[in-house]
């Protein structure tokens, strides 16, 4: 209830529409006093454009996966990056993390679907052609279903027939202070965001060459497709999957997509470096992608939708350092020696620079977060996965290879080849590990382990020391963490503070 009551006292008295972009009127301390009523086009477009934050920040999400773990070797040298908070997330601690620890996401995603109900409120009464409030409309359902997506598919167990009636995440379909914050069930949730994606559906605006603010960032017809198909993706509707993600390709295609073999560097690659290891000293450079600094995110010409995902921290966090089955994967199919994603975005001895003297690389797409958005390697994944699943397996590892023809070195193993419709499955869900890790490798493992396919099920394990409450218990002997492929704790808790302020209106989850 409290932060229903936040959302509403920050975001209901807007102000100073005429400053110079959307970030500053959305940062201004609005007051009664200076409070006016947006109802122009150009006030609900900048409302809107700030009903997506790309600060999104979430240790469920950047730790809870098989991507990233703990490590004891790297933990020895380099303690102080390694805070409670993170070890509680990536190994699916759920009681403490529910108390102590504040929960930007959920803040920012309420924050972000109240702005859309204001808009969807205002819209009707706005001085604006009836064509003018068709797009705002489905551009507000869109950023309404992408927020209650994101909510659901963390806070609540995976999408499954079995799961439907277990319980999602509060409805907010208005800006009314009196709506009720009960948790609606996982398929009333689903329901709804199908609603507005259907609705979203009818938007008629291109994604354009101009890469920018005006694009990735904004929502038109490709982005719509593109939350289309992850969205049937997850329910496990295959044949709607592969209808979206082939209108996105049609709207914004393949052409669009980052040749990594022109790739390169940043600015200030090499960078040379020594530490000192048992009295040797040990010379060594870092090579950061040209993604990683001075780099605008709007320019990655392969987004439909911008969204990044950090842990909170600086860009030294303990998420970078990628798991052993991870890097494993690389491996696979080739070698990553081959693999342009592993040669630009993995930085080789970035352990040393934080103060290990464990050699281990990082994974250095941009400098503080990690890709959570739609682009367009996504949708040829989900086309890839879709065909295979439906039995067009050769067609599959076609539409795959299309993408690793700008991923891999052609000196390499480019092309994947397949006997089996079980193998080309297992081949393409590696190659969206190598292609979209960590946030998006836990929505897979949420879908994988609650579709009719058993040979998609992951156990995951994870090995570190105990812990208590507040500490490390780095004195006691190592002990294994296991996440099981129906466990309860994929589901993240509902932040603490909001249970006790709805008087328990909003129920915790049940481990």
């Amino acid at each position: 209830m409290k932060l229903f009551k936040n959302i509403i006292l920050g975001s209901l008295l807007i102000s100073s529409f005429a400053m110079t972009g959307c970030d500053d009127f959305l940062e201004e301390r609005p007051s009664k006093s200076q409070g006016v009523v947006p109802e122009t086009v150009e006030d609900l477009e900048l409302i809107l454009a700030g009903a997506y934050r790309e600060d999104e920040i979430s240790h469920y999400l950047m730790f809870s996966s098989d991507d990233v773990e703990p490590n004891v070797n790297l933990y020895k040298g380099m303690k102080t990056f390694y805070p409670i908070q993170d070890i509680h997330a990536a190994t699916w601690e759920r009681q403490v993390s529910a108390v102590n620890y504040k929960d930007y996401f959920w803040l920012y995603r309420y924050q972000n679907i109240f702005r859309s109900n204001m808009v969807l409120n205002i819209v009707p009464n706005a001085d604006a052609t009836d064509s003018e409030k068709s797009r705002l409309e489905a551009q507000a359902k869109f950023k309404r279903a992408y927020n209650y997506f994101s909510l659901v598919n963390l806070y609540a167990l995976p999408y499954s027939s079995a799961n439907l009636n277990e319980p999602g995440v509060p409805l907010k379909k208005s800006t009314a202070f009196d709506e009720s914050v009960k948790r609606a069930t996982i398929g009333e949730v689903f329901e709804m965001i199908e609603q507005d994606v259907t609705d979203a559906l009818k938007l008629d605006v291109a994604l354009t060459d101009a890469i920018g603010f005006n694009s990735p960032s904004r929502v038109t017809t490709p982005a719509v497709n593109a939350f289309a198909a992850r969205f049937y993706l997850v329910k496990h509707d295959y044949a709607k999957a592969l209808e979206y993600a082939e209108e996105a390709l049609s709207g914004y295609g393949i052409e669009n997509i980052k040749d990594l073999n022109s790739f390169g560097y940043s600015w200030n690659s090499p960078e040379p470096r020594s530490i000192t290891i048992d009295g040797v000293v040990v010379d060594y450079e870092l090579n950061y992608p040209a993604t990683y600094q001075n780099w605008d995110p709007n320019s990655w010409s392969e987004e439909y939708f911008n969204s990044t995902v950090g842990s909170g921290f600086g860009g030294a966090t303990t998420w970078r350092f990628p798991s052993q089955s991870l890097m494993d994967v690389y491996d696979k199919d080739g070698s990553k020696d081959k693999d342009l994603r592993w040669k630009y975005f993995y930085v080789e001895h970035y352990s040393y620079k934080v103060g290990s003297t464990y050699d281990y690389p990082a994974f250095m797409h941009d400098t503080y977060s990690t890709y959570g958005g739609t682009n367009v390697p996504e949708m040829l994944l989900i086309k890839a996965e879709c065909q295979a699943r439906q039995g067009q397996w050769q067609e599959a590892i076609n539409t795959v290879n299309v993408l690793r023809e700008k991923r891999i070195d052609p000196n390499g193993d480019v092309n994947l080849v397949a006997s089996s419709q079980d193998e080309a499955i297992g081949k393409i869900l590696d190659e969206r590990r190598r292609e979209m890790p960590i946030v998006i490798r836990w929505y897979d493992l949420r879908r994988l382990n609650n579709n009719d396919y058993s040979g998609d099920d992951v156990v995951v394990s994870k090995t570190f020391y105990p812990y208590s409450d507040l500490n490390i218990l780095d004195d006691q002997p190592i002990k294994t963490y296991t996440l099981e492929k129906n466990d309860r704790r994929y589901a993240a808790p509902i932040p603490e503070s909001e249970v006790i302020s709805s008087n328990g209106v909003i129920e915790q989850n049940t481990y």
